[in-house]
Order: C-alpha cells, then sequence, then structure tokens
C-alpha cells in the first residue's frame, strides 16, 4: 500500500488512543507510582479527547481542520508540558496540508511527519538526549524522510523501530527536566509514549492487510 485515504485516518485515530492507554499501562507496570504523576493523567486526557473527536470524524471534510482542531484541544488539556508538545504533534501534521487533499500518498506523509517535529521543536526547548519523547520522535521521523521505498506499512515499521531504538537509548541518559524521576536504567516516560504511538500505525496496516 502506497497511499492513505482520508476515511482511513478515522481508524488510525482509533488505534492511536488505544495505543496510547495501552502506553499508560505499561509505564504503570514499569513504575508502579506512575498513576500518580501529571504525565499519566495528561497522556489519558490526550487519549480521551482523541476519542472525543474521532467520533466526530465524519462532520469533517477535510483532514487539515480536524488536525488543527485536535492540536488545539490537545495543546489544552493539561498543564502538564506534554500536552502542548502533543498538541504540536498532531497540528503541526495540518501544516501546508491543502484542504482539498484526499489521498495522502508517502510524499505528503513524509511532509507532514517533517512539519509536525519541526512545531514540536517551536514549543518547546527540549533537544536531542535531553531525555524526552523527541528521543522516540526525531528518529521516528528521520527513519520516515529517508524512506526510499514505495510502501507505508514498511515505512512505518521502519519509523515503530527507529522510535523503539531511541527510547531505549534513554535509559542511559539522565533526564534534563526530571532527573528526580527516571534517572540511568529507565526509559523516558515520553519516549515510550511515542514507541505506542508509532505503533499504531503499524498496527493499523496489520488489520488492513487482513480485512
Amino acid at each position: 500500500m502506497n497511499t492513505l485515504h482520508f476515511n482511513d485516518f478515522k481508524l488510525i485515530f482509533e488505534l492511536i488512543s488505544s495505543s496510547l492507554k495501552s502506553s499508560d499501562k505499561f509505564l504503570l507496570n514499569l513504575n508502579p507510582h506512575y498513576h500518580c504523576c501529571d504525565y499519566s493523567k495528561t497522556i489519558l486526557k490526550i487519549a480521551n479527547t482523541i476519542d472525543i473527536l474521532t467520533e466526530e470524524f465524519s462532520d469533517y471534510k477535510n483532514l487539515k481542520n480536524f488536525l488543527e482542531k485536535l492540536g488545539d484541544e490537545i495543546s489544552r488539556v493539561s498543564t502538564h508540558p506534554s500536552g502542548p508538545i502533543w498538541g504540536a504533534l498532531f497540528s503541526g501534521f495540518a501544516t501546508n496540508l491543502p484542504f482539498y487533499v484526499s489521498n495522502f500518498n508517502i510524499s505528503i506523509l513524509k511532509n507532514m511527519f517533517s512539519l509536525s517535529l519541526k512545531e514540536i521543536l517551536e514549543v518547546t526547548t527540549a533537544k536531542l538526549n535531553d531525555k524526552t519523547l523527541l528521543d522516540a520522535y526525531i528518529p521516528g521521523v528521520l527513519a520516515i524522510q529517508h524512506y526510499s521505498g514505495e510502501d507505508l506499512k514498511d515505512m512505518f515499521q521502519k519509523a515503530f523501530e527507529s522510535a523503539k531504538f531511541g527510547a531505549e537509548n534513554t535509559k542511559h541518559m539522565i533526564s534534563k527536566y526530571n532527573p528526580s524521576d527516571f534517572d540511568i536504567g529507565t526509559a523516558d516516560m515520553g519516549a515510550i509514549t511515542i514507541v505506542f504511538f508509532f505503533k499504531a500505525f503499524c498496527n493499523y496496516f496489520e488489520i488492513n492487510s487482513i480485512a
């Protein structure tokens, strides 16, 4: 498959929400105190926001409007710093996306992810190796940018694997922003969540290949 269609994104966002909830459970098993932290509450609020807007997906005539609305809503779900970052991730997808696009080929999707990363970098001072979600998102986006094939399933699998490798590497980092929460030996919470985010796209293509 080398093209996604507008209606495909309803299921993709449902899977993203499900994956974020799965990441929350995974992190709880990793750290019993995780459910008390603001990040856990923020991720669940983000997932619930995706659920609410996805239920209204058919009301949107184009993906750009949906993504802009989603990004705006997510950026305001929490006072935790990750809220605006996740909001920028989704609203960034809409940057320079024409209203009339209904078929999304590899070139368009590459551009969407590149602009998503760009918008994140405009709302945070975090950078690579600061032990944040960027340590997984940047490798995932780079895998998409450098992909030279024609198969979306393969492209997102490579993005997932790169994000997972990046998240694993955060075990060897000291957090710049939350050194008391997760120190050497434990992967960053945000980076782990990004791995689950990319896994949602892989799950979509698995479901699509069976259907």
